[in-house]
């Protein structure tokens, strides 16, 4: 299997590369966004969390071995940067195969490091939102 080599020069650059290995369901390109350490994590929405590049590789492939085509857009953007480290929360909102609408938003974090080959995700936890509820607080 052949292994891609990027660098991504900012987290940005890494997060774009991670959302459009998502929509074209492309297996390469998503793992080529992922630490080569086996130090990061996956949660998708409403799994387990899995740490190590096998188990989240194999997750992706699963996944898009049963994708119907996904157009996501992103909002809602907050960030967190310092030198070697991003945290980026975004609300996803997805839309699958022909459907005319997207799914109920899906909240997701995204961390990325700095490394020796340039940025790299280390987490990305995906969790659903309520419909209609932007900032409802619990009690």
């Amino acid at each position: 299997m052949p292994v891609i080599k990027l660098v991504f020069s900012s987290p940005e650059a890494a997060e774009e590369a991670f959302y459009r290995a998502l929509q074209k369901s492309d297996l390469d390109l998503m793992m080529a966004v992922w630490d080569e350490d086996d130090n990061i994590s996956c949660v998708h929405p409403g799994g387990q969390r899995l740490e190590g590049r096998a188990a989240i590789r194999q997750s992706w492939e699963l996944m898009f071995a049963h994708a119907a085509g996904l157009e996501i857009h992103l909002s809602d953007e907050s960030r967190y940067e310092d030198q070697n480290l991003t945290v980026h929360v975004v609300h996803e909102h997805i839309r699958v195969g022909k459907e005319s609408q997207s799914q109920p938003p899906v909240i997701a974090t995204n961390v990325y490091r700095l490394s020796d080959n340039g940025w790299r995700m280390v987490m990305h936890h995906a969790s659903p939102t309520r419909v209609g509820n932007k900032q409802e607080v619990l009690h």
